[in-house]
Order: structure tokens, then C-alpha cells, then sequence
């Protein structure tokens, strides 16, 4: 119960400190009841891109990917398994021949990305942490908690692996090709701002932006329902 009531208090807490560089106004699209795709289910598949819950109008391809799902780990997982991504904007006109070069680039150099992904989720951690202590400290005096609540889903990085196995991989987005370069997205869970996760951009092989998932969602047409697939 102290958790629930700290997590509201850091909602508002962080809309009272914007001058520390605490998320961005991006509304939560998450929702408790949403259809979720079965990768070896051709037919889940085929109801969910129908659904109105596309809200980017994405046709799904199933790849297999080891370090891009499930929990954040040092190096990722030994077993690749099917994952699927958003090819945005591609139900109706098709995917492009650039959003498939880009599929290709991130599955061939996966595990590269990955380390840089990893490495920038980090250092955002670090700048932003600061903020989300003072966050959470204000919600576990306003409503009680003690600093073994906070530490637990807010950790000091010292040795520099204590994200992994909190930090979680949402979905990955193919976006439409903008200035040129086609855009992978990354969207992730943290339990430190469960409302406004946290956000990868990867272009050209390199990450371009790291944010909450604003930075992902911005990138993009505002979607035209609530909600968002989780993985």
C-alpha cells in the first residue's frame, strides 16, 4: 500500500520540479486490457493489427531477438525467441524497402546495439536520478515509506549492473522514414516512473535519443487510440 500511495506522490511531485529535467508531458497510454499477440500465432496476430488498439496503423513482423526483450541484462539472453515489432505506418501501404533495411540492420548487429543501449539507458539513469530520489523521497515523507522502498526500485549505481533485472523491454517500432533515416524506437518499463517509462532511439546504428518514452512517441503521429502493446 505505501508503494501505491508513493508512486501518486511522485506523479505529482515531478510535475512540481520540471526545472530538474523530470519527464516530459507525453500522456500514459498504458491500459489494464489490451489484446496481446501470440508471435506463433499467425491469427493474433492478424486480430490485433485489425484492432483498434493499432494505434499507428503497424503491420507486425516476428523476429527472432535475444537482447531486445524481456528483462535488461549485461549482455542479454543466450536463446533468441520470437518478438514482435511495429513496422509503423505499413498496415495499409505496405512496409517500405527502408523500414526493412532497417529490420535487417537491427537483427544483423542486435547485440551491438544492445551495448549501446544499455550504456545510454545508464547514463540517463544517473542524470536523471537525483530528480526521482528527491521524487520519491517527497512521496515516502508524504505518505509514509522508508528508504528500503526507495533503494528497491531506485538504486545507486556503484558496480554498475544494478538495472539489470529491473529495467524491461516494451515494444519495438520500426518508424517511417523521416529526413532520410528510418528510426528503431525502443520503449521500456522501469518501476522508478512506471507512468512514463523509458524511451530509445536508434538511428544509423547509434542511439540518437534517450528519454522517457516521449522521445520515442514524438517522433511519430499522435497515435489515434490509447494504448499501448505490451511485451
Amino acid at each position: 500500500m505505501h508503494r501505491i500511495l508513493i508512486v501518486v506522490a511522485i506523479a505529482v511531485s515531478l510535475t512540481l520540479i520540471p526545472a530538474c529535467g523530470g519527464p516530459s508531458a507525453i500522456p500514459a497510454r498504458e491500459t489494464a486490457m489490451y489484446p496481446e499477440i501470440e508471435p506463433r500465432d499467425p491469427a493474433s496476430i492478424t486480430r490485433w493489427e485489425a484492432s483498434e488498439y493499432n494505434a499507428w496503423r503497424s503491420k507486425i513482423e516476428v523476429v527472432e531477438v535475444a537482447c531486445f526483450r524481456d528483462k535488461m541484462t549485461e549482455k542479454g539472453h543466450s536463446e533468441a525467441k520470437p518478438v514482435p515489432i511495429e513496422i509503423c505506418n505499413a498496415l495499409d501501404s505496405g512496409i517500405t524497402a527502408e523500414q526493412r533495411a532497417a529490420l535487417r540492420r537491427f537483427k544483423e548487429t542486435e547485440s551491438e546495439l544492445y551495448a549501446k543501449v544499455r550504456t545510454a539507458i545508464y547514463a540517463e539513469y544517473r542524470k536523471s536520478y537525483s530528480t526521482y530520489k528527491q521524487a520519491w523521497s517527497l512521496g515516502a515523507s508524504m505518505f509514509g515509506g522508508d528508504q528500503a522502498d526507495i533503494n528497491a526500485v531506485l538504486p545507486k549505481i556503484v558496480k554498475g549492473d544494478e538495472l539489470d533485472g529491473l529495467v524491461s523491454f516494451g515494444t519495438v517500432y520500426v518508424l517511417p522514414p523521416k529526413d532520410g533515416v528510418v528510426r528503431v524506437g525502443v520503449v521500456l518499463r522501469c518501476p522508478w516512473d512506471e507512468e512514463h517509462g523509458m524511451g530509445v532511439v536508434i538511428a544509423n546504428g547509434e542511439v540518437e535519443r534517450v528519454g522517457d518514452e516521449g522521445v520515442v512517441y514524438s517522433l511519430h503521429l499522435a497515435p489515434t487510440a490509447v494504448g499501448k502493446r505490451k511485451m
